[in-house]
């Protein structure tokens, strides 16, 4: 199930020009700043999950247990594609919704690397299982990392509402 709907995810990112741009202008994948880092980690997280979707697939039919594969799997979607489409689009649209700029637009470097740490953490549980128990207590930074990405954001968006109400 989660390979269709990432394969949907990728098929309509394609389908709608991520790659591709208007004329005069570049295609989303290649346009400049965190919120690109952002969408573009979302792509390949995205990726990485359908493949290792079919991949765990594979491992399912052949009688292998999944173990900790499937929950690297579904932590790529939600925190390696999801999450970061949200936070990107949330640093984009502030200021169109807000009409100002943003109060902080460095935290949306702060943003991108906390949440390609947390991708990183998550998804690298699944190395516990092949021998590299080292990276095992790291899992539960993941959260905290996530948050404070998600943090980012929210006082980007709290310091544009009051910016607005000031003025």
């Amino acid at each position: 199930g989660e390979a269709v709907v990432v394969a949907t995810v990728a098929g309509t990112a394609l389908r709608g020009g991520a790659f591709r741009g208007a004329p005069g202008s570049l295609p989303m994948a290649a346009r400049g700043g965190p919120e690109t880092w952002l969408f573009r980690m979302a792509m390949l997280s995205a990726c990485v999950a359908a493949v290792g979707s079919i991949g765990a697939a594979a491992m399912v039919w052949t009688g292998i247990p999944l173990s900790l594969v499937a929950d690297a799997l579904r932590h790529l979607v939600t925190v390696g594609t999801l999450t970061p489409m949200v936070v990107g689009m949330g640093f984009r649209l502030i200021p169109v919704i807000e009409g100002s700029p943003l109060p902080w637009p460095r935290l949306r470097g702060v943003a991108f690397w906390m949440l390609l740490g947390g991708v990183l953490t998550r998804t690298g549980e699944v190395l516990g299982d092949y021998g590299l128990e080292a990276v095992l207590p790291l899992v539960p930074l993941s959260g905290v990392l996530v948050w404070i990405a998600l943090a980012c954001l929210g006082a980007n968006v709290l310091g544009a509402i009051c910016h607005r109400r000031a003025v």
